[in-house]
């Protein structure tokens, strides 16, 4: 064999020597890539998928993290548009905003409660557990007087969980549609056509006949009564005097429902013998120089009239 012959066999041998090396090389890589799946790899095309290795494919970190991601980031910017909104706004939606106010109120939020209370039983024991703070600052109280910035913000609901919320603390409760207006406590329990409190003030009733009891909350109520024959004028408010009284001797707590601040008919609250008051105003319907006002309002005869809290509601009512 000739000299240049053997040199083309050492060619030949440096080569497979190479070849064999590179290939063990990627035999141990691809043991690796079996052992231990990377983490980060992304699959790019589906055709370089082999179907009967899948298993080894299990992991999309930057497909399973876009989402949440997205979500997160999302969240992060409406909840920064929502508090600049709430921190800049002359709206009330929070009770947290009337730390602004010049009278320092205690408050309660009422939360959106959906469908979570099936009967009203159920919704008036979750609006109690919110609003239980301002049901001990007036525990003192024998007369509790709820009353609103206009119609429709629940006066007439919150009325009723505090009912039942001192019921089952154990006193003796009475409810009294004072809101002649829109009486919707009365036409809520169905006791719209039964004589009321109209009927007692022109003498057409006893105070028997006006007492009835709401199946619901279990407590004594006394209805608004004949709305049609009325005329606010015309009243003859000494019987309320002696209604007040009877129902002091009764009961240890009487909490009547007021017509709305808005109303301008102060005539059956003011013969209210010394009570405290509860203002029931619903998220962001009221600025807060509007609640500033109310406020001063209310407080009027200082030393008779006590406002001792506010509810922010946010019920659907």
């Amino acid at each position: 064999m000739d000299k240049s012959e053997l040199d083309i066999l050492n060619n030949r041998l440096t080569h497979l020597t190479g070849l064999l090396s590179t290939s063990l090389t990627n035999h141990s890589n691809v043991s690796n890539i079996k052992k231990k799946p990377m983490s980060f790899f992304r699959v790019v095309s589906a055709a370089s998928i082999n179907k009967d290795k899948l298993k080894y494919y299990k992991y999309f970190p930057k497909r399973r993290l876009i989402l949440p991601l997205t979500f997160i980031a999302t969240l992060l910017t409406l909840s920064f548009f929502v508090i600049a909104k709430e921190l800049y706004s002359n709206t009330l939606f929070c009770g947290w905003q009337l730390t602004a106010l010049d009278y320092r109120e205690t408050y309660a939020d009422i939360p959106f409660l959906g469908t979570s209370a099936a009967s009203k039983s159920n919704f008036d024991a979750a609006i109690g557990m919110h609003i239980r703070e301002l049901c001990s600052l007036t525990k003192e109280a024998q007369f509790v007087r709820v009353t609103s910035g206009s119609t429709g913000e629940g006066k007439s609901t919150i009325a009723h969980a505090m009912a039942m919320y001192y019921y089952k603390m154990g006193q003796s409760v009475v409810l009294v549609d004072g809101d002649l207006t829109n009486r919707s406590l009365s036409i809520s329990c169905g006791l719209n056509n039964r004589p009321g409190l109209i009927d007692y003030i022109y003498g057409r009733n006893k105070l028997a006949d006006i007492i009835t009891r709401d199946e619901i909350a279990n407590v004594s109520f006394i209805p608004t009564g004949d709305h049609e024959n009325t005329n606010p004028e015309s009243f003859n408010l000494n019987p309320l005097n002696n209604l007040f009284s009877t129902l002091a001797s009764n009961y240890r707590k009487i909490i009547f429902i007021d017509e709305p601040l808005k109303g301008g008919n102060f005539m059956l609250a003011d013969m209210l013998p010394h009570h405290e008051i509860i203002l029931v105003l619903k998220s962001g319907h009221h600025s807060i120089y509007e609640v500033n006002r109310f406020l001063k309002t209310g407080n009027l005869r200082e030393g008779y009239v006590k406002i001792r809290g506010i509810i922010v509601n946010r019920i659907m009512i």
